[in-house]
């Protein structure tokens, strides 16, 4: 609080005049210069209060000296501890008003600590005030409180027997004070004695239990040794309250823990069965309480428990130093220490556990009693071990958990390997000792040290086979089998060189495959997994290098024990690729002579999926070498295996599945009908048909030496178009894919196929178009002689038709002139639509029937004539001629395909003639 960590004081009662006021009232009315304003009426102000006993009240009781005192005593939120001492200080200034006294001293950080480990420093102080001379507004600092001594411990016995406090009773009012400063619940005591003596037995009361606090609890607890009621008050666990004060029923206080002496209601606390906050349980026999209580009979203090606890928390969060459970275990170890046996002989796992529990790699030399405590338990087991006993799994468990602490001892790893020894052949206890072994894996440098030195001894070496064969056996897969492997190599890779743990994992590789519906895949990781570790270059590695190739071998011949030639997918056949190499002779070796017969057929049909396009001259020679049953099961197979893989990359491996030797060394024939039935069948769509052959253009081996088709190639071509996709060729997307092949000697073939499925005319033409040529020429010149003449007749000799003209030559219009036929019947007349058409019997007809007759232009004044066999009606109210001579009416002739006439003004010529119109009805018109 100042700079020179002085004692600071301060005053509170009615006055003239005070610190914060200038009239008269109750204010602090003197402070020492040191202390702070803020602080006094933050956190001092609050406490300065005092209600006398309603007993005493009520009878207008004078005597000062029946009032009974009040002692605070709490550590502020800042550090400083307020010592407090409230009055009732009768007449005031006045002389006629009441009032209160209150004297608080303030104790620095610096000077606490002395008060905490000394109660009588807070319990006994001699001087407080309780008076105060108007005026006197400053207060000295401080260096020290004098204090008188405590009671003697008969004293305090006979005290506890008045207040009727009783064993079981002081330690409920222990573990409730402890629970009280740990949470926010209260401790609320009501002393059955004279309202005058409350503070004063209460003072004696608190005393006791507040020296069976330990350290870092008081400096939390905060108490008062009178109130006139219960009232719920910051950094207040414990109240003296006056009697009576506590009403029975009330709610407000359920969650307190209430003592009533008077009327005997007390909380249901058992003293050594509080509620767990510390990592570790709460242990039987005796607790802390039990031990404070043992201590006030004795007339002992508990300073040397305190400093064993202090040591034991140091390094712990607020919770556990708080924590009552935690006490109790400390209590139970401090016994231990102090030479309880029987403590330690009923539960010695616990025990050591518990030690164990406050000690770590990085306090453990700050912790020298727990540190010695634990070893002084663990070589009082090793004295035992000559007469064949040896403790628990779960003490041994314990004691490597040790080496976390302190690392690799060798009174640790002695210890643990006789202990063991001992399981092993004294109890027979195999399932402990893999317990025990289990627990030293997460300590490898332990593991490996104790496993080692057991290999070496011959009499020992079987309980590291026996947990090694435990080990395997937990083994489900091929993949927990090799992590199991992992696990020797890392941790004792000495214990795989024993033959007793290479045959366990042999075996175990063998069962685990055997019932795999996947061993080829979980061989095939296996294989991967030993080539790794084969290519290890340590000294140790290249001794198991033997032990790798056995398991491998033994694995690959489990796979072929439970293969299915017959039902082999690709997949699978593809992932066996690792064991069917040409270094695998070993294997092929080793295998009987079914199996070694399947064997080569699923080699080679390996060989020839996985070989690259240059290897087709090996994969030839490589199916040259099978004898003719081996080939057939080899050729059954592909196509089972290749049926679902009709893509360009696999055509060569379809050729490979209906090969056939040839009559020479070295020939290569195929079945190329069945293959192409084949590719046919498996094909999702027709047109993979056809890209088979356009790759088979390509295929050497489909091919003479001068690079056409072979003669079977062709005649299984021609048979699959005829039988099985008669008229694919007249389809034009298939007949452009064939094609388009750079092979002309296919090209030719495909054309023969698609004339022979072609019109039988056609295919006559075809084949007879050298004579029919010229032929046909001759034929074309006399009917195109024909037509001319034909039509130079009826230019000349026909007579003409009398003409009608409009009489301007320009504008309006004529009557149309009437003929001597109608229309309907085909005779000669004249059309008022302005639409002709010219009827080969003379007169003018219908739309659509023959006739003929003249028209007249409006612009030149001509009568045109014409003649149509086969007139037809425009749409547009215009007619045209196509197979007929004639003008057209608009003055302009010309012929088209056809010799005559034509509207445009163009002419032409056909094997016909004729002239053409511009109408489709026959007569004559007038045209505006």
């Amino acid at each position: 609080m100042s700079p020179e960590g002085k004692i600071q004081q301060q005053i509170y009662t009615r006055g003239r005049e005070g610190i914060f006021r200038t009239n008269e009232g109750l204010d602090t009315v003197a402070k020492s210069p040191s202390l702070d304003n803020g602080f006094i009426r933050k956190t001092l102000h609050p406490f300065c209060l005092y209600h006398a006993p309603q007993e005493l009240r009520q009878r207008g009781e004078t005597d000062l000296s029946l009032y009974p005192d009040s002692l605070t005593v709490f550590t502020a939120d800042s550090g400083e501890l307020v010592i407090g001492h409230g009055i009732f200080a009768g007449a005031d200034f006045t002389g006629q008003r009441d009032t209160i006294l209150v004297h608080q001293y303030v104790v620095p950080e610096s000077l606490k600590e002395s008060f905490y480990r000394t109660p009588d420093a807070l319990f006994r102080i001699r001087s407080f005030e309780s008076t105060y001379k108007e005026g006197e507004k400053q207060l000295p600092e401080l260096d020290r409180l004098d204090f008188d001594e405590g009671p003697s411990p008969e004293e305090e016995r006979r005290t506890l027997d008045r207040l009727g406090v009783t064993e079981e009773r002081f330690k409920q009012l222990l573990a409730a004070i402890l629970q009280s400063v740990a949470s926010n619940k209260k401790v609320y005591i009501a002393l059955d004695t004279d309202v005058s003596d409350t503070s004063r037995s209460g003072k004696l009361l608190l005393a006791m239990l507040y020296r069976c606090l330990p350290y870092v609890m008081r400096r939390k607890f905060g108490f008062t040794s009178y109130q006139n009621e219960p009232q719920g008050k910051k950094w207040i666990n414990a109240m003296i309250v006056e009697k009576g004060s506590i009403r029975a029923g009330d709610r407000s206080l359920d969650k307190d823990f209430v003592f009533d002496f008077p009327n005997g209601r007390f909380p249901a606390i058992v003293p050594s069965a509080a509620p767990a906050a510390a990592p570790s349980a709460s242990t039987g026999g005796p607790g802390f309480p039990e031990l404070a209580w043992a201590s006030l009979e004795q007339g002992e203090g508990l300073e040397d428990f305190f400093a064993f606890a202090e040591e034991a928390l140091a390094d712990r969060d607020a919770a556990a130093q708080l924590s009552l459970s935690a006490y109790n275990e400390l209590c139970m170890l401090y016994l231990v220490e102090q030479g309880s046996d029987g403590v330690y002989e009923t539960n010695k796992e616990q025990v050591l556990r518990s030690v164990l529990g406050y000690l770590t790699a990085d306090n453990v030399e700050r912790k020298p009693r727990l540190d010695s405590l634990f070893w002084s338990l663990v070589e009082r087991e090793a004295a035992l071990t000559g007469q064949g006993y040896t403790p628990s799994s779960a003490y041994l468990q314990t004691m490597i958990d040790y080496y976390r602490i302190g690392g690799l001892r060798e009174s640790l790893v002695f210890s643990l390997i006789k202990f063991l020894y001992n399981g092993w052949t004294y109890q027979e206890d195999s399932e402990g000792t893999n317990r025990v072994l289990q627990a030293m894996v997460p300590h490898r440098e332990l593991f490996r040290d104790v496993v080692l030195r057991m290999l070496h001894n011959e009499p020992i070496a079987p309980i590291v086979h026996a947990y090694a064969q435990e080990r395997t056996t937990r083994a489900g897969t091929m993949a927990e089998l090799q992590d199991e492997l992992t696990f020797w190599l890392e941790h004792a890779e000495e214990a795989l060189s024993g033959f007793p743990v290479q045959e366990q994992f042999i075996a175990k590789a063998r069962e685990l495959l055997g019932k795999d519906k996947e061993r080829i895949a979980a061989a095939r990781s296996l294989n991967a997994f030993l080539d790794e570790r084969y290519k290890s270059k340590t000294d140790y590695a290249k001794r198991l290098r033997e032990f790798y190739n056995e398991l491998d071998l033994q694995a690959q011949q489990t796979v072929m024990e439970h293969v299915d030639s017959n039902r082999i997918s690709p997949q699978q056949l593809e992932g066996m690729a690792f064991m069917l190499g040409h270094h695998s002779q070993v294997l092929a070796d080793s295998l009987p002579s079914r199996e070694q017969t399947v064997f080569y057929t699923l080699q080679c049909a390996s060989f020839l999926l996985r070989s690259p396009a240059d290897k087709e001259a090996e994969c030839y020679m490589t199916l040259d070498l099978l004898q003719p049953r081996e080939l057939d099961q080899l050729q059954v197979m592909l196509q089972r295996l290749l049926k679902d893989s009709i893509a360009p990359e696999r055509y060569a491996k379809i050729a490979y599945a209906f090969y056939e030797r040839g009559t020479e060394p070295g020939d290569c024939s195929f079945a190329h009908a069945q293959m192409l039935e084949y590719v046919m069948r498996q094909a999702e769509h027709p047109d993979e048909v056809y890209d088979f052959l356009n790759w088979s253009a390509e295929y050497a081996y489909f091919l003479t030496l001068k690079r056409t088709i072979t003669r079977d190639h062709e005649g299984a071509i021609r048979g699959y178009f005829h039988k099985m996709d008669h008229g694919a060729l007249k389809k034009p997307k298939v007949w452009a894919k064939l094609r388009a092949t750079p092979n002309p000697s296919f090209r030719k073939v495909y054309d023969d196929i698609r004339l022979a499925q072609s019109n039988p005319v056609l295919r006559f033409l075809k084949k007879k178009r050298r004579r029919l040529v010229p032929l046909a020429v001759l034929v074309v010149g006399i009917a195109l002689l024909s037509t001319m003449g034909v039509a130079a007749y009826h230019s000349w000799f026909r007579p003409d038709e009398p003409v009608q003209q409009q009489p301007d030559g320009a504008g309006g219009q004529t009557e149309p002139s009437s003929g001597g036929g109608s229309p309907e019947k085909g005779g000669a007349g004249t059309g008022a639509d302005a639409k002709t058409g010219a009827d080969g019997k003379g007169g003018t007809g219908g739309e659509g029937k023959p006739g003929s007759g003249s028209e007249t232009d409006v612009k030149t004044g001509t009568e045109k004539t014409g003649s149509v066999s086969d007139a037809k009606p425009g749409a547009d109210g215009k007619s045209g001629t196509d197979t007929k001579t004639g003008t057209g009416a608009d003055g302009k002739s010309g012929t088209d395909a056809k010799t005559g006439t034509a509207a445009d003004g163009k002419s032409g010529t056909d094997a016909k003639t004729g002239t053409a119109a511009d109408t489709t009805k026959t007569g004559t018109a007038q045209r505006p």
